[in-house]
């Protein structure tokens, strides 16, 4: 987690080829840094370490999602068709 945080503070993404303005999507980056940590951790030279990093950290950069403000659509919520809510109907007895 704070990998994702010093790279949003530390690297810049470029905002004029894009349309709207963009930001990391944090889900993908959490699974990478997940994904990429253990893998840095267990890894046996600096070198290794320095890589898996850097490909952990270009992955990010991969998965970028427009700031959309003022959207006018807004999201469906679910019906709950049943009588009961949904915890309800797996308590065990």
């Amino acid at each position: 987690m704070l990998q994702i945080i010093e790279d949003n503070e530390t690297t810049e993404i470029p905002q004029d080829r894009y349309k709207y303005q963009m930001k990391r999507n944090m889900s993908i980056a959490i699974d990478v840094v997940k994904t990429y940590f253990i893998k840095t951790l267990m890894s046996p030279t600096q070198k290794e370490r320095r890589e898996s990093m850097k490909q952990m950290n270009t992955l990010i950069m991969k998965h970028l999602v427009p700031i959309r403000l003022n959207k006018s659509t807004k999201r469906k919520t679910s019906i709950n068709k049943s009588r009961r809510s949904y915890p309800y109907t797996y308590l065990i007895k």
